[in-house]
């Protein structure tokens, strides 16, 4: 996949505020999150086994879009309690060059921060452990309605939507940034597949962190 910008503003420029997502953005638990997805079915006594594929193709957030596919009666509520259960399965690192990536931003004065439906009592650990967590000004986690958190962040820390981007792997992602009124990227590395990511029109779509350094 090339590079494509569909915005006329240049990245570089104009932007003072990132708001990331955490999984499948900066943070590779995707195998993991194969075995977790499977052991939920498992528990639901849902006779099928979810490839790598198949959830590349379906997933999105917000993540009950996902689950009442195949189980429309679950709850939010019933779904984070089975998470839970399964949530010690996961596996993770940071995505390569995402730590030198966030150290560059925070020297060159850009506010950082995350908005994540991850647990907090899983991500809290893995930002520290990675030594990148006081490089935020905030993480924001669990969160399921990420539209309306993003513009939260965006008012109560006065930032202008027109100097901030909000970066994920998904077309929910794309969705929850221009629900808020900021830029929007996709990063076509995380758990979603292209196909979907591309159609959903970011502003910008980049296959590595690398070329993001590029034009910043």
């Amino acid at each position: 996949m090339e590079i494509y910008l569909r915005s006329s503003w240049f990245l570089g420029d104009m932007i003072k505020n990132i708001i990331f997502d955490w999984s499948g953005t900066l943070n590779d638990d995707f195998d993991s999150y194969v075995d977790i997805v499977n052991e939920v079915f498992r528990m639901m006594k849902y006779d099928k086994v979810m490839t790598k594929e198949e959830i590349k193709r379906e997933f999105t957030i917000p993540y009950m879009t996902f689950w009442n596919k195949y189980f429309p009666d679950l709850t939010k509520e019933d779904q984070d309690e089975m998470f839970r259960k399964v949530v010690h399965l996961k596996r993770c690192e940071l995505y390569p060059g995402v730590k030198e990536f966030l150290f560059e931003l925070k020297e060159k004065g850009i506010k950082i921060f995350v908005v994540s439906s991850d647990l907090k009592s899983t991500l809290i650990p893995e930002a520290t452990k990675y030594g990148v967590k006081d490089l935020f000004v905030e993480i924001f986690a669990h969160v399921y309605l990420k539209g309306p958190k993003i513009k939260e962040v965006v008012e109560n820390y006065d930032l202008d939507p027109m100097e901030t981007l909000y970066v994920g792997d998904t077309s929910g992602d794309i969705e929850a940034g221009r629900e808020a009124g900021v830029k929007t990227m996709g990063v076509a590395w995380g758990i979603q597949c292209n196909e979907k990511l591309e159609a959903s029109n970011p502003d910008y779509l980049f296959d590595t962190v690398f070329d993001i350094k590029k034009i910043l």
